[in-house]
């Protein structure tokens, strides 16, 4: 058994054998724990010191015949592929009763108890520290989910996805948006503006070099956590609420759009003639217009046109250059069937036509609404796109009259 290990030789080890722990992690993410199949799959054919070593660099532990990476472990590789799950508001909560209790201990401790001074002082900060991190990796992980479900890869019906945003809300984004309301007397947040003003009292009263130079440090620690916090109420109420709305008929546009389709054959389609100046869809674009178009999946009638993503010529850019097809439709507003001219245009350039590079040259004018008017006719072009006939609206795009 090594039980003091070289740091530098379990990095080298954590190195080489890099992606076999990635691969422990998502499971355990994904199941709590690696079961003895689950390892033994893994490690078929990986040589028996390197499965001796994860546990004598105490990476992995046994549990009941299972196994788990340490927790160090584990935070560590979360950290790097950027991969985990969200915490439970109520997981979050806890913050509020363990940063109370040790602003509360440090209000009361004598200031003639220098060193213990300096103890809570110190794990006060680094719980405000704690705390703002879960709240980043929380929001980020929700903003990821979200995009997930507008970009739907694991291609799920329209209730599931619906189901899976009501989910999201209510046990995760409300939640955690109530813990970072300002406004809310109860709220985290609130609590550690009080902190503030504290903080602000202290740094002018008369206290040892040591004392005076942490609680400058708490001080600092508090403006920014408050501009912290902030940025991720505003990912929270412009990111993740509305775009989870759009899916649950909230949003005006796709709400008259699901209303229609409800009975496309018995409903004249919606008039859109009418210019708008706000932008119908969120910085997300590309997602939107695959949501968007995947209303009008599975319809029989209308102008065919083959949209593969099949291999493309050698002279296919590997990335999308907006701004190139961005002049170019410029140069050639009024457009009369947008969807057609998207076509007409990507086959100047590929033979067999990318299904991603169509998404993206069609998200052109939903990303920019205020540079175009669109104008949405009765008429109908069929889209095959991924091998899912879609019949969407010919839309006439013209440029906005200044």
């Amino acid at each position: 058994m090594i039980y003091k290990a070289e740091p530098d030789k379990v990095l080298r080890f954590v190195q080489d054998n890099f992606n076999l722990l990635r691969e422990l992690y998502r499971l355990q993410l994904r199941d709590s724990i690696v079961s003895q199949d689950a390892f033994q799959a893994l490690t078929t054919y990986q040589g028996e010191v390197i499965k001796k070593r994860l546990f004598d660099y105490k990476l992995l532990t046994e549990r009941n015949g299972d196994y788990r990476l340490t927790e160090a472990v584990r935070q560590f590789l979360g950290f790097l592929l950027n991969e985990f799950k969200p915490l439970l508001p109520a997981q979050l909560r806890r913050y509020q009763i363990s940063l109370g209790d040790l602003f509360g201990l440090l209000q009361t401790t004598p200031a003639s108890q220098e060193d213990l001074l300096l103890e809570r002082q110190e794990h006060l900060y680094d719980e405000i520290l704690s705390f703002l991190d879960n709240v980043a990796g929380n929001t980020s992980q929700l903003l990821r989910k979200t995009q997930r479900l507008k970009s739907n890869k694991r291609q799920l019906s329209y209730p599931e996805r619906v189901h899976q945003a009501r989910h999201l809300i209510e046990h995760y984004i409300q939640p955690l948006n109530q813990i970072l309301n300002h406004q809310n007397e109860n709220s985290i947040t609130r609590l550690l503006w009080r902190m503030g003003e504290r903080m602000i009292l202290e740094k002018i009263a008369t206290h040892s070099p040591a004392i005076q130079e942490r609680y400058e440090q708490l001080d600092d620690l508090l403006r920014s956590a408050n501009e912290h916090l902030l940025r991720q109420s505003r990912i929270i109420t412009r990111e993740l609420l509305p775009l989870l709305e759009r899916l649950q008929r909230e949003s005006e546009v796709l709400n008259g759009w699901l209303f229609f389709l409800e009975s496309p054959l018995l409903r004249p389609v919606p008039d859109f003639t009418k210019p708008s100046r706000y932008p119908t869809f969120s910085d997300q674009t590309e997602s939107e217009v695959r949501f968007f178009l995947e209303q009008f999946a599975n319809r029989q009638e209308g102008i065919l046109i083959s949209v593969a993503g099949a291999a493309t010529e050698n002279s296919l850019p590997r990335f999308f250059d907006s701004r190139t097809y961005a002049r170019r439709l410029q140069a050639a507003l009024p457009v009369a069937n947008y969807f057609q001219w998207c076509i007409d245009t990507l086959q100047q350039y590929e033979s067999q036509l990318d299904a991603q590079h169509f998404i993206q040259l069609a998200s052109l004018v939903f990303d920019e609404t205020a540079n175009y008017t669109l104008l949405f006719s009765e008429s109908r072009v069929r889209l095959q796109l991924a091998g899912i006939t879609y019949l969407a609206p010919v839309i006439e795009v013209k440029p906005v009259q200044s």
